[in-house]
């Protein structure tokens, strides 16, 4: 299965989502997506605790409150008229913004970032989905995915995960397939080891036996038999990483291994029998390689006995608050505070690396915070740029016009309040500029 492509039985249907990323104030806070199905408003604010209720007949009315200190009581509204959600700021004291510009009533397009308090949200709408993963959906441990699509994938891919199929997991680099392909053999049941191997980190005259083993004697040096990775993953799984870089030498043992279950060490005689499941992964076009002479098409296809394409990060903004969050819990010792303005510059962030970026990101935060908050600078040292443009402007007006907020309004085509929210924002003192 391939990314945006469904199981034949699953009907799909487009639907409309409100997602609860994080709030950066409080990153133990769950990750949630609400379908707003046949809704017509949602009134967003602060309450005592987390809440959804759906209200009036026919859940036409979602009120949805959280624990944010930031957030007035009746903060922000959403209303659809004519298939068009808009949303509005119900003069709260912090502001609304949405794509990192501060708004008053704005509409809303699939894919926009919603900030309310210090928590920020992700709109998707007329979203093509399962049927199946339109309900509501809170982060918990069961939770693989908040981006419906994927979430369908993956359970497919659990579905055969206790089976001897072999599966092979595309994608670009940093997606998460060997942290996938880990969760299915967890999934699997299989008593024995789980035994990763990246095929293009081991040089080709010594793959074949670091895979299948040797015997005593089987070339210079090999001075006792010694099993390879397939008997160590004997019955349990051997994960094959990039396998697109595998010698077609190897390639014609690993054919006879899935075919007949079968291993033979390099300087053997008669192969022995194994129970190994394979899951292979690669970030390059098997199909290409095929083509080019480079990969075994009768290889490819027993491999392929179920094959996911996993998506690029930018393509499940859905799951940026739980990966955000697995990050930070793995790189530091307690929670960090992230600042407002530094969040919204994680969010523009295209991250053409995918999820690996965004972990080695927070590892560098980690390392360079020491304890305080990430900002916008820690990011900058790191190499995140963002538009950040409207400080400066901000900075530049001020000085230009002594800290007279009026004049810079005028020039900017804003309401007062506007600039003095975006000056709180960017942490700008005012009267510093006025003499």
């Amino acid at each position: 299965m391939t990314w945006g492509d469904d199981a034949p039985s699953d009907k799909t249907v487009k639907s409309t989502f409100l997602v609860h990323l994080l709030c950066c104030e409080d990153l133990h806070l769950p990750s949630r997506r609400v379908h707003l199905g046949k809704a017509q408003t949602v009134e967003i604010g602060r309450g005592t605790a987390a809440s959804l209720e759906r209200v009036h007949h026919a859940d036409l009315a979602i009120q949805w409150r959280h624990q944010d200190a930031r957030m007035s009581h009746n903060h922000a509204q959403m209303t659809v008229r004519n298939g068009q959600w808009k949303l509005k700021d119900l003069g709260s004291k912090n502001g609304t913004w949405v794509n990192h510009e501060v708004v008053d009533e704005v509409a809303l397009h699939d894919g926009d970032v919603i900030e309310i308090g210090a928590s920020f949200f992700l709109f998707r709408d007329q979203f093509e989905c399962p049927i199946a993963h339109t309900q509501d959906v809170k982060e918990e441990a069961s939770c693989r995915s908040l981006n419906p699509r994927l979430a369908g994938l993956l359970e497919s891919a659990t579905r055969v995960a206790d089976s001897n199929l072999p599966m092979i997991l595309s994608g670009s680099t940093g997606t998460g397939k060997e942290v996938w392909a880990q969760q299915f053999h967890t999934a699997s049941g299989r008593k024995g080891q789980w035994v990763p191997l990246n095929c293009g980190a081991i040089p080709e005259n010594l793959l074949e036996s670091q895979l299948f083993g040797h015997v005593k004697g089987a070339f210079s040096g090999a001075v006792a038999d010694k099993p390879g990775m397939v008997d160590q993953a004997n019955g349990g799984t051997l994960f094959l990483d990039e396998i697109g870089d595998l010698p077609l030498s190897a390639q014609v043992k690993l054919l006879r291994l899935l075919q007949e279950n079968e291993c033979q060490p390099v300087g053997a005689r008669q192969p022995h029998q194994v129970d190994v499941r394979i899951i292979a992964a690669s970030h390059k076009n098997l199909n290409k390689l095929v083509a080019e002479g480079l990969f075994r098409e009768d290889l490819l296809a027993r491999l392929s006995g179920f094959a996911v394409t996993l998506p690029d990060f930018a393509q499940r903004k859905e799951d940026f608050g739980m990966l955000f969050r697995a990050a930070v819990e793995n790189s530091f010792e307690a929670s960090p505070a992230v600042t407002r303005e530094a969040m919204r510059l994680l969010l523009v962030q295209s991250w053409p690396q995918n999820i690996r970026q965004l972990v080695q990101t927070v590892h560098g935060a980690a390392a360079l915070s020491r304890g305080t908050a990430i900002t916008v600078k820690t990011l900058a040292e790191l190499g995140l740029q963002g538009n950040l443009d409207k400080k400066q402007k901000l900075l530049d007006l001020l000085q230009l016009h002594d800290g007279n907020v009026s004049a810079v309004a005028r020039v900017m085509g804003k309401a007062r309040v506007q600039v003095r929210r975006w000056c709180e924002s960017y942490d700008i003192d005012i009267d510093s500029f006025r003499k």
